[in-house]
C-alpha cells in the first residue's frame, strides 16, 4: 500500500487531492505518513502547477540546504 512505501522511505513527494467520503478518509492517513516520514506533501492542483513551474524554471540545479547554512551565507555578506 502507499503507507507501506511511504514508512518504507520509497516514496520522496506525496501528491494527494482526496474526493469523496472514502478518498477523504484514506487521505487524512496518507497525509499523516508523509507528514511523520517528513516528506514533501502536495494537496492541492494548484500547488502541483506551482511546484512544476518553480522546478522548470530553475536555471541551476536544485540543492537542499538547511536553515542555519542560508543564515550562514547571508551573515558572511
Amino acid at each position: 500500500s502507499i503507507i507501506d512505501l511511504i514508512r518504507s522511505g520509497s516514496v520522496d513527494l506525496v501528491i494527494n487531492t482526496p474526493s469523496g467520503r472514502s478518498a477523504r478518509a484514506d487521505g487524512v492517513e496518507i497525509r499523516r505518513e508523509t507528514v511523520a516520514a517528513d516528506k514533501a506533501l502536495v494537496t492541492t492542483i494548484a500547488q502541483v502547477s506551482a511546484a512544476v513551474a518553480a522546478i522548470e524554471s530553475a536555471s541551476e540545479p536544485i540543492t537542499v540546504r538547511s536553515l542555519q547554512e542560508y543564515a550562514a551565507d547571508r551573515a558572511s555578506w
